[in-house]
């Protein structure tokens, strides 16, 4: 479920989602493992990660803006953040055997609906976006983050 930030624009199978919740639509993209890895967070659901994650690419790129906002987030707090959460890669690599967007969509495509049920203890895998964007516009997740920032 997308994180329903109020810029959600991007449709992917037929779905409207917001730019940092895309990814975890589109795992058949073939360049998703630049825009996207898979972590292990069951405490935190993907919407909330979605809009966290938002914040934090805002806070690396644009400190100004986050200052401005009066949110005090310093761009080196924003990195150790976001390291802290691409690090639950390992955990993911456990008890998945992948980190692997991709790889992870293959798998899902060979298993059997009712072991993809929450319930039976996958609630925790969850796709970080890494802050960049698909195919020739890579600039264009962090663009639309700023303009969006400052109503640009």
């Amino acid at each position: 479920m997308c994180c329903g930030r109020i810029d959600a624009r991007v449709a992917v199978a037929h779905v409207v989602v917001c730019l940092t919740c895309a990814p975890a639509y589109a795992l058949d993209e073939p360049d998703i493992e630049t825009v996207a890895a898979l972590i292990w967070l069951p405490q935190m659901d993907q919407g909330v990660l979605g809009r966290l994650v938002s914040a934090i690419h805002l806070a690396r790129k644009h400190p100004e803006i986050t200052d401005v906002a009066g949110m005090g987030v310093t761009a080196d707090h924003a990195s150790r953040t976001f390291g802290e959460l691409h690090a639950l890669r390992a955990e993911a690599r456990k008890r998945f055997g992948t980190d692997s967007p991709a790889t992870l969509r293959r798998v899902v495509s060979r298993t059997p609906s009712p072991d993809l049920d929450a319930r039976n203890g996958m609630s925790g895998l969850r796709i970080l976006m890494r802050g960049t964007w698909f195919g020739t516009d890579p600039d264009f997740y962090l663009r639309t983050l700023h303009d969006q920032a400052t109503g640009s």
